[in-house]
């Protein structure tokens, strides 16, 4: 399915679409901490983003309750979901960047056989405040729009909730927001009052990229 998703993304660049999924994959290669080379890629079995860094010579561990079908001896597959603490075994401020692109609005959820959890985002963002640098970055993405909405899917963020959600744990370094003008092409906002509404080309959700660093000075 991966290699399918591949063809596919080469023949739709060839054809000049660009779909959110390449959109959030840009951001973090423009993004993604230059001088460390651990990084977390939360949710990574749908994505090519875990083999494209490890081919970067970046060294990738990519948690996921399914499977990774793709190696690489630069990359390591986890088995498991990023709220469970055994997973690292206890391990602290082990990754320089960690990654969790269009993952945390499902964890919890139960969708994909995970545990189901209400604050599963909550408990996942704990966890990576746990396991990066204190002066490493974290880079989500997550749909947006002008209202918060959950379903038995995902969670869509609004202003409100995503402010509620990083609290005074993660300070915001940096935000990009993207509009679609259809499904397969997606063009950034002017901001994220621009990002609030809803767009005919695809009414499901549009989407927030975010660099986040650690507030170590949030009492």
């Amino acid at each position: 399915m991966i290699r399918f998703r591949e063809i596919v993304r080469k023949i739709l660049v060839g054809l000049g679409f660009s779909p959110i999924r390449f959109r959030e994959q840009e951001f973090v290669l423009e993004n993604i901490k230059k001088g460390g080379k651990r990084i977390l890629d939360v949710g990574c079995c749908e994505s090519l983003l875990p083999i494209k860094l490890a081919r970067l010579d970046y060294q990738v561990t990519g948690p996921d309750i399914l499977d990774y079908p793709l190696t690489h001896p630069n990359l390591t597959f986890t088995r498991g979901s990023i709220t469970d603490p055994q997973i690292f075994q206890g391990e602290t401020q082990i990754f320089d960047t960690i990654v969790c692109l269009s993952t945390l609005e499902h964890i919890g959820i139960g969708f994909y056989g995970d545990p189901s959890e209400e604050a599963g985002d909550q408990a996942a963002l704990r966890e990576m405040s746990l396991l990066l640098k204190d002066e490493g970055r974290l880079i989500l993405t997550v749909p947006f729009g002008g209202s918060y909405q959950i379903n038995n899917f995902q969670r869509i963020y609004d202003h409100v909730a995503l402010t509620a959600l990083f609290n005074k744990q993660w300070k915001v370094e940096k935000e990009t927001y993207w509009i679609p003008l259809s499904k397969r092409k997606w063009v950034q906002a002017s901001g994220r009052i621009e990002a609030e509404r809803v767009y005919p080309g695809f009414t499901e959700s549009n989407n927030a990229c975010f660099v986040l660093s650690k507030n170590i000075h949030n009492d």
